[in-house]
């Protein structure tokens, strides 16, 4: 088998476990929307399996700043257009100033996923927190996916005295 089959099978493989675990979790959780956190996980996980750990933890501090723009972008109370867009901007500032711009496009769909589909029937607070958790699980399961396929992690040693 090619080096690049190898990697396709694998970050095919990884998608797979990720939407088993999501919706395994949302069965147990009793909780049926599951779109969020699905389309998390697999902005998280990447195919290039050489720097799988450090990609992946790079996409969840993303989802990270992503999350508390929104949350920022939301209670500004602008219209939503208006709001969109200066949180987009903030976005790029923010994860350019803690040196996560490589993964910002990342954190620009955590804030579309944060800021748009709102139910009127639901109060924002509880559909922005839904979201929110969702948009936070499927980073964890993807870094522990990631983790558990890519066991490349440095070994942890004791520090000398």
């Amino acid at each position: 088998m090619s080096e690049r089959t190898k990697s396709l099978t694998l970050y095919a493989s990884k998608c797979v476990a990720a939407a088993g675990i999501v919706f395994l979790l949302a069965e147990l959780l009793g909780h049926a929307e599951v779109a969020w956190c699905l389309v998390s996980a697999v902005l998280v996980l990447s195919p290039d399996s050489r720097e799988a750990v450090p990609l992946t933890l790079g996409r969840v501090g993303a989802n990270l700043v992503g999350g508390a723009c929104s949350l920022v972008g939301l209670l500004s109370g602008l219209p939503d257009v208006a709001a969109i867009c200066l949180t987009y901007v903030a976005t790029i500032a923010a994860c350019a100033a803690v040196g996560l711009t490589a993964s910002s496009r990342v954190a620009l769909a955590a804030v579309t996923i944060l800021m748009l589909q709102h139910r009127p029937d639901v109060p924002l607070w509880r559909s922005v927190l839904e979201r929110l958790v969702a948009v936070v699980l499927g980073c964890a399961v993807a870094l522990l996916v990631t983790v558990a396929f890519d066991r490349r992690l440095p070994p942890l040693r004791a520090d000398k005295p």
